[in-house]
């Protein structure tokens, strides 16, 4: 029998990943949510959720000075030309067990989130066993993304490591994915209540406020491009070079604000000033006039956050693009090819220009997906439909908010994603230096307001708030 033109045969539902990855649970550890409850007598879960906190950022930061066994003595920075290497997400190249940090962990979530979101990967959240196969396919992907990146570098782009062994590398490569297994953990715990969420937030933000330390303060000396020993910390460099007599006013100048081999003055300042400039631009809102269809002459304003989805956006759309140039400089560093003098800023210059244009697009993008995946508009019109709430003077309450919502997140995106593509004209380092600002101070402004939430909550009854008299 011939199929009717009129009927369609129905779409079958796609099958949930659940079970399907459900393997996975053998290989990470699974931890449960919080049940908000202390461990201690009398004792707030605040007091252990700063226990915990304060507990994995040490860990974290240990991660950072413990070398990794086997690593080249003689390493020479200038053999790779990395853009992977910078504070925003705490990858090393100077031989500690950080190694990628929470790069692998940025571009899996964002990746599979986006999948996930766009309906490519199908998992059903109502069910646990969902649940944990989105979390662990997250994890094994962040660990796959590692391993490549570090393989690549150990055994392809890196000529620091062709007098290391072919044990040697595995040796390598085995403590650096040790490593990130534990990283991804520690993520997972924060978020699931041991700490104050998000987790990556928390360890950006401690990690660029170590760095930034580091960098004014610094008391250890490196070998500087001039030939000379300087202080890696820019104030202690200041210090030293204006009571030595190697350096002139205009070398000291030079040196103390525009070096490039190690950090400098005008680099730090100007990533505080943008950091700056987002905890002001977090403070704007669009405000909606809502009223009660149950009570009469009773209005209120309703913010809506310009930074709606806070720095996600152009975190994981620079994480994106970072992971391109890191393929596309290195790969091209390996054809051999004189260019002309004259060629070489001016292919820099082109390709630094794309880099940018790609990247405002790709922000924009992903904070207007982001804001239809995360689902935080379609609960407040929920909330609002539970309490008889309307927007003041508009007909449809669902699309005025929807719209006011997407237009702050397209507004933010636009201008996070202008800063960090002028930034990139300037070169990497000074680039990686805005975007660590800028994820530092947003996460600063995100965490703020969960930390302020448990505050409220716990607060009260916190043996830390009232040894200090807060409670």
């Amino acid at each position: 029998m011939a199929a009717s033109p009129i009927l369609k045969k129905a779409t079958a539902p796609k099958a949930s990943l659940g079970k399907k990855l459900n393997p996975l649970s053998y290989l990470f550890f699974t931890v449960e949510r919080s049940s908000n409850k202390s461990e201690l007598e009398n004792a707030s879960f605040l007091d252990d959720k700063f226990v915990y906190l304060l507990a994995f950022i040490t860990i974290y930061l240990l991660l950072q000075v413990v070398p990794v066994v086997g690593f080249p003595r003689d390493y020479k920075y200038d053999n790779l030309l990395n853009p992977l290497n910078f504070a925003g997400f705490d990858i090393d190249n100077k031989g500690s067990l950080i190694g990628l940090g929470l790069f692998p962990l940025v571009v899996s979530g964002g990746f599979i989130q986006l999948l996930t979101g766009c309906n490519y990967l199908n998992f059903n959240f109502s069910k646990k066993a969902d649940i944990y196969a989105f979390s662990n396919l997250q994890k094994i992907t962040t660990i796959l993304i590692s391993l490549t990146i570090t393989s690549l570098n150990v055994f392809v782009f890196d000529k620091n490591f062709e007098v290391v062994s072919l044990l040697g590398k595995a040796l390598i490569l085995t403590q650096w994915s040790i490593a990130q297994y534990i990283i991804i953990h520690i993520v997972e715990c924060m978020d699931q209540g041991y700490g104050f969420q998000s987790g990556i937030m928390t360890l950006a933000l401690s990690s660029y406020a170590s760095v930034l330390v580091e960098n004014l303060l610094g008391v250890t000396s490196s070998n500087a491009a001039n030939g000379k020993s300087e202080k890696t910390g820019v104030l202690f460099f200041l210090f030293n070079a204006i009571t030595s007599t190697d350096y002139s006013w205009v070398e000291l100048f030079q040196r103390f604000f525009f070096r490039n081999d190690l950090p400098n003055f005008s680099t730090q300042l100007i990533s505080l000033i943008v950091g700056a400039g987002i905890v002001f631009w977090f403070n704007f809102r669009y405000e909606l006039i809502i009223k009660s269809t149950k009570m009469r002459n009773v209005q209120q304003a309703y913010p809506i956050r310009l930074f709606y989805n806070g720095i996600v956006g152009i975190w994981i759309s620079f994480a994106f693009l970072t992971l391109v140039d890191y393929i596309v400089i290195n790969t091209l560093s390996l054809v051999p090819i004189e260019l002309p003098p004259f060629a070489t800023p001016i292919l820099a210059l082109t390709y630094k220009l794309i880099q940018g244009a790609i990247l405002i697009f790709l922000n924009l993008s992903i904070s207007q997906q982001w804001t239809v995946f995360t689902g935080s508009v379609k609960t407040a019109i929920e909330q609002f439909k539970e309490q008889d709430i309307i927007i003041h003077s508009k007909r449809d309450s669902q699309q005025e908010l929807t719209k006011t919502a997407e237009q702050a997140s397209q507004t933010s995106a636009l201008l996070l994603g202008l800063v960090v593509a002028i930034a990139g004209i300037f070169g990497f380092r000074f680039q990686n230096d805005i975007v660590s600002g800028i994820v530092a101070f947003g996460s600063v402004m995100t965490l703020l307001e969960y930390v302020i939430i448990e505050m409220q909550e716990n607060g009260k009854d916190s043996l830390i708030f009232k040894s200090l008299g807060w409670a």
